[in-house]
């Protein structure tokens, strides 16, 4: 298998909402979608820990995870959600210790750069770039890549300030793609 992806509805979502972009720019790779809607760090992690990825040896891991616990629980510190992460990547290379892991920041949500959540993602991020050993683990953050000048979340990506369409899924694959591509010629 070349690319595992893991996360949540971001993840899960983007082979329907976006199929030509998902078949263009990952037809000629064996992968296997792993994202579950509404799923938080706990959840992948209960995954991959109850048979979800046993027996499985990607070249490259995209794990994206974290905004529903930022979402479902207002209070809990990046902190602590980073802790899940933490554990979610222990687990893969502990399960498969020659997958590359490209862990990915996470994306904005609200379209205000005010939203109270948004300080928290960019919190979460700068955590979850200490992870990041460029060797097993690459961290890449694309939060501002689908923000405005103003920090606004560009208009025409997200039917509800959190969700991609077509054109968001094609800005991910864009900045996506040369550190992907890196990473599978490293194996």
């Amino acid at each position: 298998m070349d690319i595992y992806f893991l996360g949540d509805s971001l993840t899960e979502y983007w082979p329907q909402v976006a199929k030509e972009h998902w078949e263009k720019e990952f037809g000629q790779f064996q992968v296997l979608n792993c994202g579950v809607a509404g799923d938080t760090v706990q959840n992948v992690l209960y995954r991959i820990t109850h048979g979800e990825f046993d027996g499985i040896h990607p070249k490259v891991i995209v794990l994206l995870a974290g905004i529903n616990n930022l979402g479902i629980y207002p209070d809990l510190p990046p902190e602590e959600l980073v802790q899940g992460t933490k554990a979610i990547l222990s687990v893969l290379k502990v399960k498969s210790p020659e997958s590359k892991i490209l862990l990915l920041g996470l994306f904005p949500a609200g379209a205000n750069p005010a939203n109270p959540v948004r300080a928290r993602i960019l919190q979460t991020n700068r955590l979850l770039k200490e992870f990041a050993d460029n060797k097993t683990v690459f961290y890449l953050d694309l939060y501002d890549r689908f923000l405005d000048k103003d920090g606004r979340m560009l208009p025409d990506i997200s039917p509800d300030e959190l969700h991609l369409n077509a054109k968001g899924y094609q800005i991910w694959a864009d900045n996506m793609r040369p550190e992907l591509n890196r990473l599978l010629q490293k194996q």
